[in-house]
């Protein structure tokens, strides 16, 4: 655990200053309000998407200074084309299994539009493999990977009594329920899972932290918390604060394995509390 709390003892302060967190919680409450409270925003919006990752870049300019972000094409790719590639990947929503291995099918389509453009734009960044732009490597430790699992499960209870939250889950609603369309559902939904953790972690912090460093992980986190907007308020607010510490996990240990595996324990805790409910 205190591999863990050394992660963060560089940001507060000096990598970040403390002006750019209150601004950029500021525009995640306000983003939030605005969706949830108002109810001005769509779930799923390409404006959305750019104004939440584009601004939080702009925040940037304010309170640090020589940085040199935009000198770098790799930097214009990756933040251009981020919000573009998402609101490409909402497009194939798979939504609720009501029937065959089609939502499965759906799944698989889906995590590629995050995956295979990424890996294209890696074979033109010469000099380094996929594996280490990206995140493909064994973590340095796991040993505190026990207690973030421990720290989920009165999340996992809490959202297991919402009344949003079983209006959402199971993802899975046919019944009665056989065990090979699930299997073959809850796989596909564990790919799309992956391809998330590839998306925000290996692309949005890893690949773009070799061009701003940790200057990466908040406005990757911001995306990640609007790519929830269609999700119960609960679970968008702790996806942006998910998305903080996951970011920084992956910064510091330059893999992306650890977000995959709670990513995954999360949802397929969530699938399974609810089949029970």
């Amino acid at each position: 655990m205190r591999h863990l709390i050394g992660y963060f003892r560089s940001y507060f302060g000096a990598t970040w200053s403390a002006g750019y967190v209150i601004s950029m919680l500021l525009l995640a409450g306000a983003l939030v309000y605005a969706r949830f409270g108002l109810h001005r925003l769509p779930a799923s919006s390409v404006w959305v998407f750019a104004f939440s990752y584009w601004s939080s870049f702009a925040l940037q300019y304010v309170f640090f200074r020589d940085l040199a972000h935009h000198r770098s094409p790799r930097w214009w790719a990756i933040v251009v084309g981020a919000p573009l590639l998402f609101t490409l990947h909402t497009s194939f929503a798979p939504g609720f299994a009501r029937g065959d291995y089609y939502y499965a099918l759906q799944y698989v389509g889906r995590s590629l539009v995050l995956i295979l453009p990424p890996l294209l734009l890696a074979v033109a960044w010469r000099g380094t493999s996929p594996p280490a732009i990206f995140g493909l490597r064994r973590p340095d430790t796991w040993g505190y990977v026990p207690y973030l699992l421990l720290a989920m499960l009165p999340l996992l209870v809490y959202a297991s009594v919402q009344p949003d939250f079983l209006q959402l889950y199971p993802r899975y609603k046919v019944v009665p329920h056989s065990a090979l369309p699930i299997a073959a559902y809850e796989l596909g939904y564990g790919l799309d899972l992956f391809s998330m953790e590839f998306f925000f972690r290996g692309l949005l912090v890893l690949a773009l932290a070799r061009v701003c460093k940790a200057h990466a992980i908040l406005p990757a986190a911001l995306l990640y918390g609007t790519a929830h907007f269609g999700k119960p308020l609960a679970e968008c607010v702790s996806s942006f604060f998910g998305g903080v510490l996951l970011g920084v996990i992956a910064y510091e240990s330059r893999s992306i394995w650890v977000g995959v595996l709670l990513h995954l324990c999360l949802a397929w805790g969530l699938e399974a509390l609810a089949f029970r409910l």
